[in-house]
């Protein structure tokens, strides 16, 4: 539920293309990550389709503002 909704709250950024989100690891023993963690991808759109003025790095302070959550980090 809370990968959904990180998930939707990304998607509502008009510079984002796609979104694509995984909870958990391989099962397998070489995977160092943690079971409760969570990756992301974010396909953005070309830059000339992103809001006037706006950097990658606004638009990364911008999402991690929206995706704040109790005992998440980002």
């Amino acid at each position: 539920e809370l990968l959904q909704t990180q998930n939707k709250i990304i998607k509502s950024f008009p510079e984002v293309e796609s979104v694509w989100g995984k909870a958990g690891r391989a099962s397998t023993a070489t995977d160092p990550a943690p079971t409760e963690m969570f990756e992301t991808v974010i396909n953005l759109k070309p830059e000339t389709e992103w809001r006037k003025g706006l950097t990658l790095d606004g638009l990364i302070n911008e999402m991690d503002a929206a995706l704040q959550f109790p005992g998440v980090s980002n």
